[in-house]
């Protein structure tokens, strides 16, 4: 969860900074739970849109520019929702994804800020305040399919299909609160219906994942839809719809050349 700003620095992808929620668009790497992020998607930057809500109402963004996304709130905790849709990429770079995030937060304390080697990007690129920065206590997912899936971003079908998929934090000095549970779904028209799939939990935010694929269709545009739902024990929630994560592929077929989803 941590964006490259400089040699040895990260950035954090939705913290507080002083009276300023921070949100900046990011690619994770898929597991373990060390993730870190490579950077931002500069196709991306200027095409995702964040809405935020403090108790219910909608706040407006003081800057949004190079990815950043920067929002003034009172220091009193509050409940949140962040929404983020990132559209599909040119060329199938990247799927289209929904994001919504819930959370409480406030303000930080010196107590909570971030370890060393994060920076406060909003103080450094735009110096409007000198307090602390912390990570908010928002649910992440990332998937790990392994080898199940090809170079050519399509997995065999029909018949079961195993994965991982990891719910965690922002990293923090103080402990975050436990994982309590994940549900993921798939859909095969596009998110018009959606089936469940069989999740076993293997504990510290992992997640053994089941699917059990529908025989491929001839169809080159026929894609598997995925959407997961994560919470922790104080009820931090995130819930993500990933549009076309990958294809099957009938397991007659060989797979061919192409790129790999995370």
């Amino acid at each position: 969860t941590w964006g490259m700003w400089g040699i040895g620095n990260y950035t954090c992808l939705m913290c507080w900074e002083g009276d300023y929620l921070v949100l900046f668009n990011g690619m994770v790497t898929g597991a373990p739970q060390d993730q870190r992020n490579n950077g931002s998607n500069p196709d991306s930057i200027g095409t995702s849109s964040y809405r935020v809500y403090r108790n219910g109402a909608e706040v407006p963004p003081l800057a949004v520019g190079a990815g950043i996304h920067v929002y003034e709130l009172p220091a009193e905790p509050g409940d949140y929702r962040v929404e983020l849709t990132v559209p599909k990429g040119e060329d199938r770079a990247y799927p289209r994804t929904e994001t919504t995030w819930t959370f409480q937060a406030g303000a930080p304390t010196e107590e909570a800020a971030t370890p060393y080697g994060y920076v406060c990007i909003v103080r450094l690129r735009l110096g409007w305040h000198d307090g602390p920065c912390a990570p908010t206590p928002a649910v992440f997912v990332s998937y790990d399919l392994d080898e199940s899936l090809a170079l050519d971003n399509t997995v065999r079908a029909p018949g079961a299909h195993w994965f991982d998929v990891y719910a965690y934090h922002h990293p923090s000095p103080l402990p975050s609160p436990a994982i309590a549970g994940l549900k993921l779904w798939a859909s095969y028209d596009g998110g018009e219906r959606w089936v469940p799939a069989q999740v076993r939990n293997e504990g510290d935010g992992k997640f053994r994942v089941k699917l059990v694929h529908p025989p491929a269709r001839a169809e080159a545009w026929q894609q598997v839809s995925l959407r997961v739902e994560a919470w922790d024990v104080e009820g931090n929630r995130i819930e993500q719809i990933t549009y076309d994560a990958f294809r099957l592929r009938d397991v007659s077929s060989r797979p061919t050349g192409g790129f790999v989803a995370s």
